[in-house]
């Protein structure tokens, strides 16, 4: 079982290294989230390429990490004036 949680640790940590994958335990925050699309939008081709040619060949199986992380410190209270506030509730059915 060891095993088993090590190799999906390790092709979460493959997966976030080629190709920044959503979700992720990583990404706690919408800002963090915001910084890797950057990362990846910015990221020449050539270097994604070379990226997951020097790490694709370490993934085994299709097992990874489950996200329980993802966005827990995104606050997802609105505020005083956010439109869906303005707005009749039936208007978002």
């Amino acid at each position: 079982m060891k095993e088993f949680i090590s190799r999906g640790k390790r092709n979460t940590e493959i997966y976030r290294e080629i190709f920044r994958a959503e979700p992720d335990n990583y990404q706690t925050s919408s800002k963090q989230l915001k910084e890797d699309r950057k990362i990846m939008a910015n990221m020449p081709n050539e270097e994604l390429l070379e990226n997951y040619n020097k790490l694709s060949g370490e993934i085994k199986g299709h097992y990874v990490e489950y996200p329980f992380d993802y966005l827990k410190d995104q606050s997802l209270s609105l505020k005083l004036l956010d439109k869906e506030k303005l707005v009749p509730a039936i208007n978002f059915v």
